[in-house]
């Protein structure tokens, strides 16, 4: 367990820079400190968990402070084939007035004498009288030499933000090992041009995302907010190519489906992307970004409430629970969408975007064949022969239509595999 070699773990505190993740001024921390440490603590207890349960766990509070952090960074180690991080957290009993923290964990590894880093838990938790177990899967570390980074991070106050780790710990799964993916459009084709003799001047930005069937708080929304220009001044008709520089690939790993994830508690993971497309005329970048985050925002509160309560024992039972839930998470997309359409020459003209989810490359309605996969031979209740009965087919390219009030645009996009150690080198998560 994670929790005995807590004591040697190296902790630091401090408040968070504008980056939010370095820390200004950081301070070293002796783990055992005082409960009254302004600086913030790290200390093991047997204590009252916010649920009433009294339980043995890692009491941490950050740094006394708006924004403050404490860190907890554990001595390197080889991961076993299979590596699984889970624990339980929340807050100690009496926690009434903290305003929330966030709970993060880190993986760190090499890559030749380069360090790297990236987070596998990202929860922001407030004091509900539950906890939340949180779960990553690190096989695709598995058999390399790894620090794990466990982390808590205060809100606008710290008042009582008595975080708490119960049986944070190491474990291992069977089944299909992690795959590294690369999604990158390719190119852009004006079906039809706006209104206007100049033409379109189309940018894209991307939301990905990926989530865990019946695993609260695992969902995460990763936005490329550097607005890529693809051209200026192009009618209906027009294709543009776009490189492979343009900073709009997003890199991940995933586990694909397998019996051995139906089966067990691990669940199932869904990565889905949503591609923007804005015709600038005279939109400024900053009115653009502010339409994507909201865009972001609401997938990340859609997919919170629609597909992490959605159990794989529910699925099994009811397949069709799938496609319904992605269908609202598509719906809540869209009101966003369609808010941020119009044909003036104000904030969001013609920010357009398809509210169709594309789930690694295959429609939403193909999940309603769930229930025949169920029994389809390939679908082996042995983990160790197990095979991906609805994993991705790679690689894969797919169109994606974007339609505002003025234009309408084909995005193409790529789909690829990629070896594991090209995607820590490019950084992922």
């Amino acid at each position: 367990m994670m929790i005995d070699d807590a004591t040697r773990a190296r902790w630091i505190a401090g408040t968070l820079g504008h980056d939010g993740h370095s820390i200004v001024h950081p301070i070293s921390l002796s783990f055992g400190g005082a409960a009254t440490d302004a600086t913030g603590f790290a200390r093991v207890e047997r204590l009252t968990a916010e649920d009433g349960a009294v339980v043995s766990a890692l009491w941490t509070h950050p740094r006394w402070a708006g924004r403050g952090t404490i860190k907890g960074f554990w001595p390197w180690q080889r991961l076993p084939a299979g590596a699984v991080f889970s624990a339980r957290v929340g807050f100690r009993h009496g926690a009434t007035t903290s305003d929330g923290v966030t709970f993060q964990v880190w993986a760190h590894y090499r890559i030749g004498a380069e360090e790297k880093w990236t987070r596998v838990v990202n929860l922001p938790k407030r004091v509900t009288g539950a906890l939340v177990e949180v779960r990553a899967d690190l096989s695709w570390l598995g058999g390399s030499e790894c620090q794990l980074e466990l982390r808590v991070d205060a809100g606008a106050s710290s008042e009582r933000d008595w975080a708490i780790w119960v049986d944070p710990r190491i474990t291992t799964r069977t089944g299909p090992v992690a795959t590294g993916w690369r999604l990158r459009p390719t190119s852009i084709h004006i079906d039809r041009a706006a209104p206007g003799p100049s033409g379109d001047d189309p940018a894209l930005a991307m939301i990905y995302f990926r989530t865990t069937l019946g695993h609260r708080g695992s969902s995460t929304v990763v936005v490329q907010t550097k607005l890529l220009e693809v051209a200026t001044d192009r009618g209906t008709g027009a294709t543009i190519a776009i490189g492979a520089n343009a900073a709009l690939e997003v890199h991940d790993v995933m586990v694909p489906w397998s019996a051995s994830d139906l089966l067990t508690i691990d669940g199932a993971a869904l990565a889905g992307l949503i591609v923007i497309g804005v015709e600038r005329d005279l939109v400024g970048d900053g009115a653009v970004r502010d339409a994507v985050a909201k865009v972001a925002r609401a997938l990340l509160t859609s997919l919170r409430a629609n597909l992490e309560p959605l159990t794989m024992a529910a699925l099994l039972a009811s397949p069709a629970l799938l496609p319904a839930a992605v269908a609202a998470v598509e719906a809540d997309v869209g009101k966003v969408l369609a808010s941020n359409s119009g044909d003036g020459d104000g904030p969001g003209h013609d920010v357009i975007g398809n509210n169709r989810i594309t789930l690694l490359g295959l429609d939403t309605g193909a999940f309603t064949a769930a229930a025949a996969l169920v029994n389809d031979p390939n679908f082996v209740l042995d983990p160790d022969r197990a095979v991906g009965p609805i994993a991705p087919l790679v690689p894969r390219r797919f169109h994606l239509t974007l339609a505002g009030d003025g234009s309408r645009w084909t995005v193409d996009v790529t789909l690829e595999t990629l070896a594991l150690p090209a995607t820590l080198a490019a950084g992922i998560g």
